[in-house]
C-alpha cells in the first residue's frame, strides 16, 4: 500500500466485454487511470513510460490510444509549454459517461 493504489470501478471491470475493450485496451485505460488524481486536472503520462510498464512498444500503446478515442472514452488534449509540444492530456468524461450509464447486477458477475 505503500507505493499507493488506484480506485478502478467494478463496472469498468465487469463490463469490459460490453464496452468492447481489448486487454491492451484496458491496460492503457488502467494506467491513465491510476494518473488521474484529481477530478480537474487531466493525466498527462507518456506514452512511452506506458509502454514500458506494459512491455509494449510505444506505437501499440498508441493505436489502442487511436482505438479508445474512436469508442469515445478517451479524447486526447495537446498540451504546450512555451512553444514546445509536451506529453498528451487525457480527457476521460467519455468513459466516465459510458460506465455511468451501465447498469451493473453483481449477481450476475458472481459464480
Amino acid at each position: 500500500m505503500r507505493s499507493g493504489f488506484t480506485i478502478v470501478p467494478n463496472t469498468l471491470l465487469y463490463n469490459q466485454d460490453r464496452l468492447a475493450l481489448s486487454p491492451n485496451e484496458m491496460n492503457v485505460l488502467l494506467h491513465l487511470i491510476c494518473y488521474w488524481w484529481d477530478k480537474e486536472r487531466l493525466p498527462f503520462p507518456s506514452k512511452t513510460l506506458i509502454a514500458t510498464r506494459m512491455g509494449k512498444d510505444p506505437r501499440t500503446v498508441q493505436r489502442n490510444l487511436t482505438s479508445l478515442e474512436k469508442k469515445g472514452l478517451v479524447t486526447r488534449i495537446l498540451r504546450y509549454s512555451k512553444g514546445n509540444r509536451k506529453n498528451s492530456g487525457y480527457d476521460l468524461k467519455g468513459l466516465t459517461e459510458k460506465i455511468t450509464g451501465l447498469k451493473l447486477n453483481y449477481a450476475d458477475y458472481r459464480e
